[in-house]
């Protein structure tokens, strides 16, 4: 995971997903799977490769709800869909994201998102 991370931070996203994808094919069932994906996601997100960036993030989420990573994976998911112009999709994920984890700074970086698309 290390790697990837280095790859992401370097601006090697080709080489990130790469690695991200032989990782989850090899470790499926890892703890780490959450994390992984949510920078393969990333990685997809800083190409504008939003709709995979989405699915990575959703992915990443769904692995690990209570993971470090998943408010702010739910934050990106809602910038995705902000970019695909889906802002139906955006409003549920940012609520979601005030609801499920209050007092967190994505969780305020989320309310103050849906006040000012309203």
């Amino acid at each position: 995971m290390v790697e990837i991370k280095k790859h992401v931070n370097k601006k090697d996203f080709g080489e990130a997903i790469e690695i991200a994808g032989v990782f989850l094919d090899q470790r499926s069932s890892s703890i780490y799977c959450g994390m992984v994906i949510y920078y393969k996601g990333k990685s997809f997100f800083r190409q504008g490769n939003y709709e995979s960036a989405a699915s990575a993030f959703m992915d990443s989420y769904e692995k690990n709800k209570q993971g470090a990573k998943a408010p702010k994976a739910l934050f990106l998911l809602a910038e995705c869909f902000d970019k695909l112009n889906k802002q139906d999709k955006r409003k549920i994920i940012l609520k979601k994201i005030v609801q499920n984890y209050e007092g967190h700074r994505y969780a305020k970086k989320a309310a103050k998102a849906l006040a000012s698309s309203e």
